[in-house]
């Protein structure tokens, strides 16, 4: 299991100062949102109990609609009632998706806060520690990442500190043969 998103957000300010505990519990309690297909037998249903799709089939052959709106029309019954797609899900955030329903805000055949719903069937809220696969966190898992954490931040100093060392040396048995420089010298207190 990859821990290096664990070892990240608690490199984050809010972190400091809790215990193990208190870690874990922020961990667990954050969500994001991602997107996801949604089934078109969902969007369909949110359609009719909306009055969407009544009104878009009632026009579906009104001759005297201006063109772009018949296109329209036919474009989302397409996709809508389109049955060579062998998925059946349907993927709300993709530019076809937000252009029909721009196209039902545009013809009145939904309300911007109908269109917004719509939208928002393309995402769902998880919670982080399922997004980047590391489960429910404790307080033990907490310890040994801050360990980790910790280990990490201390074995980069002592390198620093390492090549400081060598380089100063190096710079002094140059300076024994009057071919170095004593300004180039580093101080090696960090």
């Amino acid at each position: 299991m990859n821990y290096q998103p664990l070892i990240d957000e608690l490199r984050k300010s809010q972190y400091e100062g809790t215990s193990d505990q208190q870690a874990a519990d922020i961990c667990n309690a954050l969500t994001v949102r991602v997107a996801c297909n949604v089934k078109i037998v969902d969007v369909l249903k949110y359609a009719v109990d909306q009055g969407i799709y009544g009104k878009v089939n009632a026009d579906a052959f009104d001759p005297s609609l201006p063109r772009d709106q018949r296109i329209a029309i036919w474009n989302i019954k397409g996709w809508v009632d389109n049955p060579s797609n062998p998925s059946q899900v349907a993927d709300m955030t993709s530019q076809t998706a937000e252009t029909m329903i721009a196209d039902l805000v545009q013809y009145g055949y939904a309300t911007q806060d109908q269109a917004q719903e719509l939208s928002a069937m393309g995402f769902k809220t998880i919670r982080w520690v399922e997004h980047v696969g590391i489960g429910t966190q404790s307080a033990d898992l907490i310890r040994l990442a801050r360990d980790v954490l910790n280990g990490a931040a201390a074995k980069r100093a002592l390198w620093t500190q390492q090549n400081i060392d060598r380089y100063n040396s190096t710079q002094a048995m140059i300076d024994q043969y009057k071919h170095g420089d004593e300004e180039l010298v580093i101080d090696g207190n960090l």
